[in-house]
């Protein structure tokens, strides 16, 4: 049995900002409806194991009165973010209850550029332990829960991420990729998710996995979303603030690993 949706199924970052320009809504708006999703539709899938009420409404009270244009396409819309990703002044578990009583204080990277694109930050994702595994059923805050089926696995490790996008709690959430769990959270919970290449997004204050492998991830609703989403962390505002070439040096790439190869996969599959 599927849960039912919340406020941003179905709406993209283009229309929220252009909402948000022309006075249809504004950030508080946007922040209560998530809220108030998280609230209702949260004890059946433990998306979020940390929700910033407080912080996210004085967020977005900032974001409504500065010019809607000022920072792009994030200014004053809701986002989550993994919890083993540091957001300052709130619990960093990792998925575990050796970390329960951690909070860092100081963001990472990925999340100072949010709030410098001026993101409002709602909380904090479940992640399966340390990131270490593709179910997201193992966390000390219980399992994420696939909203198409409750009864079914969310992926993982950014498993919280994915249900919290695909519920329709909020329209946007940061991951980790470093096997596959941006990837694998999003296929399974029918959202789009984007592994960028490597240090395209700096891991600066992420707990890390496998340091030469670990990618910040976006998932979003559309590919779209991802994009818009990668170009607010990416873009540069001035000469050596950390982030990568979006553009890299040469033609892109794309590798393709035959199933066949491998083991037999379900036709349904391939």
């Amino acid at each position: 049995m599927s849960i039912s949706r919340g406020p941003f199924t179905g709406r993209t970052l283009a229309g929220l900002a252009r909402d948000l320009r022309t006075g249809r809504t504004t950030s508080t708006e946007l922040v209560e409806q998530a809220l108030d999703a998280i609230a209702e539709l949260d004890p059946a899938l433990n998306a979020f194991v940390t929700v910033d009420a407080e912080g996210a409404r004085a967020a977005a009270r900032r974001a409504d009165q500065e010019p809607d244009d000022l920072r792009g396409p994030l200014h004053g819309v809701p986002v989550a973010v993994k919890d083993l990703i540091m957001v300052a002044g709130l619990p960093s578990t990792m998925g575990s209850r050796h970390f329960a009583d951690y909070v860092p204080e100081v963001d990472a990277w990925c999340v100072a550029r949010l709030r410098r694109a001026g993101a409002v930050i709602v909380g904090k994702t479940t992640t399966h332990e340390f990131a270490y595994g593709p179910t997201g059923d193992r966390s000390a805050a219980g399992p994420s829960r696939n909203p198409w089926d409750p009864a079914r696995m969310s992926g993982g490790s950014s498993g919280g991420s994915a249900v919290a996008v695909a519920a329709g709690m909020v329209p946007l959430a940061l991951g980790t990729d470093t096997g596959g769990s941006v990837r694998i959270p999003a296929a399974l919970c029918g959202v789009a998710g984007f592994k960028p290449a490597y240090e395209a997004i700096p891991a600066d204050g992420v707990f890390p996995l496998s340091r030469s492998l670990d990618h910040v991830g976006v998932l979003a609703g559309d590919e779209h979303d991802c994009l818009t989403a990668y170009r607010c962390l990416t873009t540069s505002e001035s000469e050596g603030d950390g982030a990568a070439d979006p553009a890299g040096a040469g033609p892109v790439r794309v590798g393709w690993l035959d199933p066949a190869g491998l083991f037999a996969c379900d036709p349904r599959v391939v």
